[in-house]
């Protein structure tokens, strides 16, 4: 599932081979692994120790020689590191596995996991596992997100290369007002202020996701560069003329055509005149039968999302110019961009 941007590819599909069947079976292993481990909470228990298979068995009311070859899996992918002493967290696991983390992302994978067992039954009955369109989804998203509190670094810079090639920089837009939408942790904008010290970034999430995001713009020393609003964004005011950019990641699928229409709108009016809005977004072939990571995204929101639509190009420009935007146009694979006319 993709909302915080999770890099996709619109490469043209390989042809299927009894490997490429192969490959995903090998694939749901590795998952039932993590599923499993989580599920007894074993990064946690073994935490910042070293333990060996009969101490964590004991701990986790478990089979000693069952839960040997479980960790031992967990060695092969790298999660746990095993020495003559016993077993150790990788750093990626202390990282994100461990609930003593602020990074922790482990329920994320373990209900993402559960979902996709019930997929069958979404395609039968056509209605989602659950609504993490709703304002009760915060708390999902916060753990979802909270990756970036590791990860903000690298990925920052990324971001600012993407700004720099649609021309925003501090010497073409100094003093930049940006109202990022669905912010997440931020790390899509926060990078301009880091830039440009007279930039002002105007952060709309739910409250749990913001909290996140106040750690990141904290760890960059940004506080004071960022004001954060918490909101419903289906029905968010967003403001009339403040802003140069507004920014939506990976948020109109979350919404059929009309109501997409009519956030695009209060898009367009928080702009200024020839403001910009940027989308990124998933975006499919306009056949939708070759980008495969598009398409096998657009199954995951099915799981979550009621409404949820992978809107094609041609797609987006019709929203956009519903919503009163003009000069439509593509950069790369997953940005769009249009104006508000003057």
């Amino acid at each position: 599932m993709c909302p915080e941007g999770v890099a996709v590819s619109s490469e043209a599909r390989e042809p299927a081979s009894f490997d490429t069947i192969a490959d995903i079976d090998v694939g749901a292993a590795r998952a039932a692994i993590l599923q499993a481990a989580l599920e007894l909470d074993m990064f946690t228990v073994i935490g910042p120790r070293t333990v060996t298979c009969e101490e964590a068995a004991r701990e986790t009311a478990t089979d000693a020689r069952a839960l040997a070859v479980l960790l031992d899996a967990l060695c092969g992918l790298g999660l746990l590191d095993k020495s003559p002493s016993g077993y150790r967290l990788s750093e990626t696991a202390t990282a994100f596995l461990s609930r003593d983390s602020e990074s922790f992302r482990g329920d994320v994978f373990v209900r993402m996991s559960a979902a996709r067992h019930r997929l069958a039954d979404v395609v039968r009955s056509g209605c989602a596992v659950d609504d993490l369109s709703a304002p009760s989804g915060g708390e999902f998203w916060a753990q979802f997100t909270s990756q970036r509190l590791v990860t903000w670094p690298e990925e920052v810079e990324e971001e600012l290369e993407t700004w720099r090639d649609l021309g925003v920089t501090p010497e073409s837009q100094p003093g930049i007002r940006v109202l990022d939408v669905a912010c997440g942790a931020g790390i899509r904008t926060f990078g301009l202020a880091r830039e440009d010290a007279q930039a002002h970034i105007v952060a709309v999430d739910s409250a749990p996701v913001l909290e996140i995001a106040r750690k990141v713009a904290e760890k960059m020393r940004l506080s004071d560069r960022v004001t954060f609003r918490p909101a419903d964004i289906a029905t968010a005011d967003l403001g009339s003329e403040e802003f140069d950019i507004v920014l939506l990641s990976y948020l109109l699928y979350f919404f059929t055509t009309d109501r997409a229409v009519g956030l695009l709108d209060r898009v367009r009016k928080a702009l200024k005149p020839r403001g910009r809005v940027v989308i990124r977004a998933l975006i499919p072939d306009e056949d939708r039968c070759s980008a495969t990571d598009t398409l096998v995204d657009a199954v995951e929101l099915l799981l979550w999302l009621p409404e949820s639509r992978v809107y094609a190009y041609s797609e987006y420009e019709g929203l956009l110019a519903r919503a009163g935007f003009v000069e439509v146009s593509r950069h790369g694979e997953q940005v769009i961009t249009a104006v508000r006319p003057a």
